[in-house]
């Protein structure tokens, strides 16, 4: 019988290897095709007399090796971050989780959270705003605006939310004050029911039949419903009163004026130095009478 060692059977091999070449290079040699049958028989009996622990560790190396380009094909799996918009390929395992540790990433996470709670505390005032519009009876004093979601800022216009001390440069900036003319442009046309969407640039009015934006195809719910609408305009038209009243120059202080109130229809003076006070102030000149005035803050 055959006896095996790791030396003979490397041996053998290479014996056997030999032949074979030998077959190869010389196809219609007798004597070397002898040879390459004999250097496979005995490398096969060397392979039968071969321990059994020594076989299953050569088989499950030869396993290993199969399945290395499967798990090489594993490692090609991807994962896809819908937050910051980035596809990582998950070769390695920690590539996920050093992701989510990065700052961009969790800046967005805390961007987002801040947008949503902004967002809650203003629902939160508007329901609290409405319930008391409807709990309030006749004679009742008027209840304080609710506040707003303290240290955040929300414009409508520009569908964006900042923060409540960058409010006054945000409503200087180019881009909002383009906005604001763009309202004031669309106001005359502006009928019940229809919204305006803030995603296009400019502003799109689009009527009340419309699910979706003509010009951006944004969806009816994230643009200013009509109500919303009509106030930003009204605030528009405040402030450009407001501001062309602040540009004309102030009358001397002997002339007053006399405005009749569009409610009574009383006239009333508006002495100079109100005029001077307005104008330190930005405010347009009153256009109703002081009784007035009083009556309607006490509704």
């Amino acid at each position: 019988m055959t006896s095996w060692s790791a030396e003979e059977e490397r041996r053998s091999n290479l014996e056997c290897a030999a032949a074979k070449k030998a077959v190869l290079a010389s196809p219609d040699d007798a004597a070397a095709a002898s040879r390459y049958t004999a250097a496979k028989a005995a490398f096969k009996a060397l392979q039968q007399a071969k321990p059994p622990a020594e076989a299953r560790a050569k088989v499950d190396k030869k396993r290993k090796r199969e399945v290395a380009p499967a798990a090489e094909n594993a490692d090609d799996a991807t994962w896809h971050c819908v937050l910051c918009g980035v596809t990582l390929s998950m070769r390695d395992p920690r590539a996920r989780a050093q992701h989510e540790q990065g700052k961009a990433h969790l800046k967005l996470i805390a961007q987002q959270a801040d947008a949503s709670k902004a967002a809650a505390a203003a629902a939160q005032a508007a329901g609290a705003t409405a319930q008391q519009g409807v709990t309030r009876r006749a004679g009742e004093a008027k209840p304080a605006k609710a506040a707003k979601a303290e240290g955040f800022f929300e414009c409508q216009l520009c569908a964006c939310t900042v923060a409540a001390s960058a409010k006054g440069t945000h409503q200087a900036g180019a881009k909002h004050q383009e906005r604001v003319r763009r309202l004031l442009e669309l106001g005359p046309e502006l009928k019940k029911g229809d919204w305006i969407c803030c995603g296009a640039h400019p502003l799109q009015l689009n009527y009340a039949s419309k699910e979706a934006c003509v010009r951006c195809s944004a969806p009816k719910a994230g643009g200013v419903p009509f109500d919303n609408a009509l106030v930003l305009l009204r605030q528009a038209k405040r402030r450009q009163r407001a501001a062309a009243y602040t540009a004309a120059p102030v009358k001397a202080a002997e002339e007053a004026l006399e405005i009749d109130c569009v409610k009574c229809k009383t006239p009333f003076v508006f002495s100079a130095a109100q005029q001077r006070r307005f104008a330190a102030k930005g405010l347009a000149k009153p256009r109703q009478c002081t009784a007035c005035r009083a009556a309607r803050k006490r509704q």
